[in-house]
């Protein structure tokens, strides 16, 4: 009927013996971790975040005691709903959630440093840092932790907004932010990549 994506119980409902082919299947390894990937899919963001752990304290990215620490369980958390769709094994987790840990960015691509020496980059980038100055000062104790998506995407659109006069738009207003950030010019959607690294890491 179609259909490449079985329940146990509905397996068990459709095998018959007679309907087995006589040829050897073939194992297909990267239809197994297609289908895998659709399952991640599936999961909820919190048994994501939790399935996913093991393989971040495997290549070091946290520790054990980290698990305590409620801006790295909310990192990871962030980071299950931003990079759900892109992972077909739970293994993949780790090289995608990796830059959010560090204090500060590992190295700038030929394309990151070419944005940020633009002129209108750097106007967009004292008005990010005095955004994200004023935000942090809203927070108690300076705790950023509750800085979420939706706030980021306001953040960055106050930021168009004030910019409009200039005509600073599009890859002009996005990519210096993001490049300031990260090191990089494309990724996941960047109010996400603010929210997960939080405003004192983006500062």
């Amino acid at each position: 009927d179609g259909e490449e994506i079985f329940g146990i119980r509905d397996i068990v409902g459709k095998f018959k013996i007679p309907d087995i082919s006589k040829s050897p299947a073939i194992f297909d390894v990267d239809k197994l971790k297609w289908i895998n990937g659709i399952y991640i899919r599936r999961k909820s963001t919190e048994e994501l975040a939790r399935l996913c752990i093991p393989y971040l304290i495997k290549e070091k990215i946290i520790d054990k005691k980290d698990l305590g620490n409620e801006k790295v369980t909310g990192k990871i958390l962030k980071g299950a709903s931003a990079f759900r769709d892109n992972l077909k094994v739970l293994n993949e987790f780790p090289q995608y959630i990796e830059g959010f840990f560090g204090e500060k960015i590992a190295g700038y691509s030929k394309d990151a440093v070419e944005i940020l020496t633009l002129d209108t980059s750097i106007v967009v980038l004292q008005d990010f840092l005095g955004r994200l100055e004023s935000e942090l000062r809203s927070f108690d104790n300076n705790k950023d932790v509750d800085f979420n998506e939706e706030k980021s995407k306001n953040l960055i659109n106050m930021i168009g907004k004030s910019l409009k006069e200039l005509k600073i738009k599009g890859k002009f207003l996005y990519m210096p932010i993001r490049a300031s950030i990260t090191g990089k010019t494309h990724g996941p959607e960047l109010p996400m990549v603010i929210s997960i690294l939080g405003l004192k890491n983006c500062i």
